[in-house]
């Protein structure tokens, strides 16, 4: 660390702090043998600071931004005739249901339906493995079996879904009534 010219330590040798008017006159006084008690010399630096008047803040106009285009429409999402297969294992659920955001399809097994293709991504992704178990051997993991395997057919169309969706089925309403929520109305 080096010192200034008012005997302070700078952090930064290259760069010494500034003087002020009031400093400078302070070491006049010191370097003429017209010392004063160091508690007079700062109360009046400390009077001449406070009797300028503040310097008024600039101002700096804001960065202009440009302007995003809006995005084009959002092509619609292909929808599915699908037949969700029936029931192959005990322990598989009558009704197929796949949540997607917070949305939720439910459909009847072994009932043609239109599908939008998020859901069937989320079918296709519910999955449970299979193990094989050999003996004196660790299991191994043989296959990985769809929870919700289905037939795909034709392409359908987004208002057939929604006509569909909005009729619902038996156990649509009932899931609507038990917990509460409006019906969706066709329009």
């Amino acid at each position: 660390m080096s010192q200034n010219s008012n005997g302070q330590a700078s952090k930064n040798p290259q760069q010494p702090q500034q003087n002020t008017d009031a400093d400078r006159e302070f070491l006049r006084t010191l370097h003429d043998g017209k010392s004063k008690t160091a508690s007079v010399a700062v109360a009046e630096t400390v009077n001449v600071q406070a009797a300028q008047p503040p310097e008024p803040p600039q101002t700096v106009a804001a960065p202009t931004r440009p302007v995003a285009p809006t995005p084009p429409p959002v092509a619609q999402e292909k929808v599915w005739l699908v037949r969700f297969h029936a029931k192959s294992h005990p322990n598989d659920t009558d009704d197929v249901a796949l949540p997607v955001n917070g949305e939720i399809f439910l459909a009847r097994r072994d009932e043609e339906c239109p599908c939008p293709e998020r859901f069937l991504e989320a079918a296709d992704h519910a999955m449970y493995p299979h193990y094989k178990q050999e003996p004196g051997k660790q299991r191994k993991i043989a296959a990985f079996i769809r929870r919700f395997p289905y037939t795909r057919g034709s392409e359908s169309s987004w208002e057939e879904y929604q006509k569909w969706k909005t009729q619902g089925t038996k156990r649509n309403q009932e899931h609507l009534d038990k917990w509460g929520m409006e019906r969706p109305t066709e329009g």
